[in-house]
């Protein structure tokens, strides 16, 4: 899982031939921290087939800006550069699995 900033978003994350899970986090985000040993999990589970990238948003506040995220942790699902779906909060893994794989 490779962690995006700003200079490198649009090639990771808009330029990919495969979809993108963009975890929008914060280091000082207690739900963050819970939820990402799923998302590490989850990654692995579709290694190959989409792509999972973290981005800080503190450091990388334009991201936030540009994709207009008020709430963290925030998952957004990109196909083809473009916006296809947004969770924000705690997910259920199943529930996340079955859309990502609805992707497929």
């Amino acid at each position: 899982m490779k962690n995006v900033n700003s200079s490198d978003f649009k090639s990771e994350i808009l330029d990919s031939k495969i979809p993108v899970v963009m975890d929008a986090y914060a280091d000082w985000c207690g739900p963050c921290k819970a939820i990402s040993p799923i998302f590490e999990e989850m990654s692995k589970e579709f290694e190959g087939r989409i792509k999972f990238v973290k981005v800080d948003i503190e450091k990388n506040q334009d991201v936030a800006t540009t994709h207009k995220i008020m709430s963290i942790p925030a998952f957004i699902i990109f196909k083809d550069g473009v916006e296809i779906s947004r969770k924000v909060g705690i997910f259920k893994r199943e529930e996340f699995s079955k859309e990502l794989s609805d992707l497929l």
